[in-house]
């Protein structure tokens, strides 16, 4: 096969620094041919031909009509052939990458008319134009060429490096769209690995430095085990949210398997890259800023400390997008020693740049806006709802310094700008952060004033994090306070249009739930008035604010905490309805098991066991009629503690039929009714509040009591705990009558025996056994008597799992 070779630089593509700092690939830039072509240096003055047409074309010695008609002459030579080639690149649209695509391959019949950069133009048109399929389609007829003899007596041209870049940059940008052309072909790291491995035996068979992958190819290839990383944990996220893996901490199994592998072989490339005998090109500062990110997205100490053994080598000390990126690795780990590292990073900038003592400094020296924001990110992560407001006030302390910094600095307007201007999320996360604190709402409507006095708009967010922090503060005045600044917002949106402050679904929930909080008679009623707002709303256009479930619910448990339980039926019943008829002037959402367990657990609150059971049953019915809400094991549980806590006769053999009616659920397969330590022993509590009965029905209780033990004690699903035994002895203490000596020795004594198998003895179990037990049976198994017994002279073993 006849070759002619073009010895061109390989291009650096360099990453920006928003890639750096967001830990984000870069999108393919849309650069025009003439510039894609003039970076390289091609033998036989291929790039002097292209930059000399290309300057020509610019100085409108050539209109673009002129060499459309010149072209479709067959004597139309090289010349113009590729001007016209640059000017329909330059366009960038899919109409003209295909224009210029027909005119590379005119050019492929013309001996020596071809160098990599007309390749690269095109497939860089492709790639802007969104159609990463055909630029992939012109890098493989190039690949071709090289593998074959098809052409073999015309030149073949070899793909350079630049022209693997290009395509990986695609394949990156086509999955950040979800182009399902390419999607569909494998992993990201997969497709740009093999991009990588065709460029390697290409170069092996020809030996030509043109063909060998040089710092921007595998730069990108780092930057596809970035989007790989962020695209499983952004997986776990949305699994996490909707519960599709309740009984497992974060990835699955074959995710986090999938995680490792792309962490290993990213750290793996880096290392190839830093070894001076190996034939990879050296690193540079983007390589190790891309390796840090993807440390940074594991969200783990371990990984962030492996992050920061790499900044050593980074050239520029007090590199900006390094720093950042590290110390995004540490705030990601959610954790106080994290966020204490980051913060420690950034006093390393600050300290720099004091140093430094210039009024112009390096955008890429020091710290930025961006940098005081990952720190503050990273205490905000570590909030709690009911929390001290630790993290929150280490997050304003940060904040503080920015705006310190912007009004003392002396830097230009601009600059002070890109270091320190605190934006509307930083406002808003530390106003969350506030308000999980649960008692310092003033903070946060503090932060509120602060940033309009600053000339910081507010958006629906910061408002609606403030509501919640009235909701979470539980104070009398807070369901006012709520309903003012609701108004507000609602003012706003009217006067100006602004639609970022417009009230949405989320802020009136945070108004309802001050309803529900606050000990307020009407509270129920007012919160309504809320939910009737929002139907309006949505019945008159706006579908946006289409109360949700969780909006029903919080309604009923209002009028239920109020002792309005028509109310609370009555919204439960237009709940129904809708779900029956699909007729939405009843209500807008459909009943869940929250909204039936709200109003067992309030009944019960109020002892009314008959009327909690009757919602069972209304549960049971509605279930048989739509098909949809079950009850689960909240709901039996919610029944099992109403019976236990009531009057009603017979309570022990009706809580015991609801736990039988909960493991035939299980059994028949529904997994969301699964029984559980807590269900056997309510059940054992029940039988113990049995001591008001008459005589026949404590004998029931005991039995039933003991039934249920024996059950749990044998089950491979459910394993008794202290809270099983303490409610064992109290149940034969109150049970057995005391001149029954006999009885209470078996019983008590098989209770405490078993007890002291598991390991589980400990003061409180202790105090119950030997409140259960006659004296005889206390001196034979402890060894003392009554008033003498003490944890500490009993055997180790006994208590070995009491304190685990």
């Amino acid at each position: 096969m006849k070759f002619r070779l073009s010895f061109a630089l390989l291009i650096s593509l360099s990453f920006s620094e928003a890639f750096l700092v967001s830990t984000q690939t870069t999108g393919l830039c849309r650069g025009s041919a003439h510039e894609l072509s003039v970076k390289g240096q091609f033998g036989r003055g291929g790039v002097e031909k292209l930059s000399a047409i290309a300057t020509k074309r610019q100085r409108g010695a050539i209109s673009k009509p002129s060499l459309v008609a010149a072209c479709s002459n067959k004597n139309c030579g090289v010349s113009k052939k590729t001007s016209l080639l640059i000017e329909y690149c330059n366009e960038g649209t899919v109409d003209a990458s295909k224009e210029a695509e027909k005119i590379l391959y005119r050019l492929e019949e013309m001996e020596g008319a071809l160098t990599a950069v007309h390749y690269a133009s095109v497939i860089n048109s492709w790639a802007n134009a969104g159609n990463t399929t055909r630029a992939l389609s012109v890098l493989n007829r190039m690949i071709r060429y090289q593998e074959s003899d098809e052409i073999s007596s015309k030149s073949v041209v070899l793909p350079n490096s630049h022209c693997y870049s290009i395509a990986m940059k695609a394949i990156i940008n086509s999955f950040k769209t979800r182009d399902q052309r390419i999607c569909s072909n494998g992993s990201l790291a997969e497709q740009c690995e093999n991009l990588v491995d065709k460029m390697k035996k290409i170069n092996e068979a020809t030996d030509e430095i043109d063909a060998r992958p040089n710092t921007v190819v595998f730069n990108t290839l780092l930057a596809a085990y970035s989007e790989d990383v962020t695209a499983l944990f952004l997986k776990r996220k949305m699994d996490d949210r909707k519960r599709l893996y309740p009984n497992v901490e974060g990835l699955s199994n074959a995710d986090d398997k999938a995680l490792k592998n792309l962490v290993g072989k990213a750290l793996d490339l880096l290392k190839e890259m830093e070894d001076k005998t190996s034939n990879f090109p050296d690193p540079d500062v983007y390589s190790y800023c891309t390796v840090i990110s993807i440390l940074a997205k594991c969200e783990d100490m371990e990984m962030a400390l492996l992050a920061e053994t790499y900044l050593p080598t980074v050239t520029n000390r007090y590199d900006t997008p390094t720093y950042n990126a590290l110390i995004s690795a540490y705030a990601n780990t959610g954790t106080i020693k994290g966020a204490e590292r980051a913060n420690a990073l950034l006093e390393e900038l600050e300290a720099a740049m004091i140093e430094a003592n210039s009024s112009v400094q390096p955008r890429n020296f020091g710290a930025n806006a961006i940098t005081y924001h990952s720190v503050l990110s990273g205490y905000i992560k570590t909030c709690k709802i009911g929390d001290d407001g630790y993290a929150a006030e280490k997050a304003e302390s940060i904040l503080n310094r920015m705006e310190e910094k912007l009004s003392s600095s002396k830097l230009t307007e601009e600059e002070k700008h890109y270091r320190y201007q605190p934006n509307v999320i930083a406002y808003s996360s530390i106003i969350d952060a506030w308000s999980k604190s649960g008692t310092k709402t003033d903070r946060a409507e503090a932060l509120l004033h602060r940033m309009e006095n600053k000339g910081i708009k507010p958006n629906v967010v910061t408002y609606t994090s403030v509501l919640t922090s009235f909701a979470r503060n539980d104070s009398i005045e807070g369901p006012s306070k709520a309903m003012e600044l609701l108004q507000h917002m609602s003012n706003l949106y009217i006067e100006t249009g602004d639609t970022s402050v417009k009230p949405n679904v989320i802020s009136y929930f945070a108004v309802i739930d001050c309803w529900c909080r606050c000990n307020v008679a009407k509270g129920g009623f007012e919160a309504e008035k809320l939910l009737q707002e929002m139907e309006k709303m949505y019945r008159h256009g706006d579908k946006k604010m289409r109360p949700d479930v969780r909006v029903y619910a919080r309604i009923i448990f209002a009028h239920a905490k109020s002792g309005n339980f028509d109310h609370a039926i009555n919204v439960l019943k237009r709940m129904e309805e809708f779900t029956l008829t699909g007729d939405e002037k009843y209500a807008l959402a459909k009943p869940n098991q929250v909204c039936y367990n709200t109003l067992i657990n309030a009944f019960g609150q109020r002892g009314k066991a008959k009327k909690a059971l009757g919602v069972l049953n209304q549960m049971d019915q509605f279930s048989s009629k739509s098909g949809g809400v079950v009850a689960d094991e909240r709901t039996f549980n919610a029944i099992i503690h109403v019976l236990s806590t009531s009057n009603l006769k017979g309570k022990a053999r009706k809580a015991l039929k609801i736990l039988e009616r909960l493991e035939n659920s299980h059994i028949d397969g529904d997994w969301t009714s699964s029984p559980s330590a807590r269900s056997y022993n309510m059940i054992i509590n029940a039988c113990s509040n049995s001591i008001k009965a008459d005589e026949q029905e404590r004998k029931e209780a005991l039995d039933i009591a003991f039934d249920v033990f024996f059950r749990m004690r044998s089950s491979l699903n459910v394993k008794t705990d202290r809270y099983t035994y303490i409610s064992m002895l109290k149940t034969c203490g109150k049970l057995i009558p005391k001149a029954s000596i006999e009885d209470r020795k078996l019983a008590v004594g098989t209770v405490f025996r078993a007890c002291c198998d598991e390991g589980l003895v400990d003061q409180q179990i202790l105090t119950n056994f030997l409140m259960a037990s006659p004296d005889d049976l206390i001196q034979a198994m402890l060894g003392q008597g009554r008033r003498t017994s003490c944890l500490a002279d009993l055997p180790k073993e006994w208590s070995d799992r009491s304190y685990k």
